[in-house]
């Protein structure tokens, strides 16, 4: 592959510094995350920032990979609720989520 233009940058989910990062590095085809969201608190500046990020593009890409981890937590009902929550809240901004399975 002989991708020339591709850039890794730190932001924080809901912070100003968006404008400077467009600035600097222009529009985004793609953004990938893994693991990414382990609070209530983070959805809804995570999915404005992406907006912003991704808006300059009509076919720009969020990819988002999460692993189901707690089977055995006894609390995992509350990580169900959490994760249902970033899925569900993902349509306020216009994102579609699809669920893929990932056999081993």
């Amino acid at each position: 592959n002989e991708c020339t233009n591709c850039i890794a940058a730190r932001l924080r989910w809901g912070s100003p510094d968006v404008t400077k990062l467009l600035a600097d590095h222009g529009s985004f085809d793609l953004i990938l995350a893994a693991d990414i969201v382990y609070s209530d608190d983070v959805i809804v500046p995570l999915y404005s920032t992406l907006q912003q990020l991704l808006s300059h593009k009509e076919n720009a890409c969020f990819l988002m990979s999460h692993t189901e981890r707690y089977s055995l937590i006894p609390e995992s009902s509350k990580i169900d609720e959490h994760l249902e929550k970033l899925l569900r809240s993902a349509s306020d901004f216009n994102f579609e989520h699809e669920e893929l399975q990932y056999d081993q």
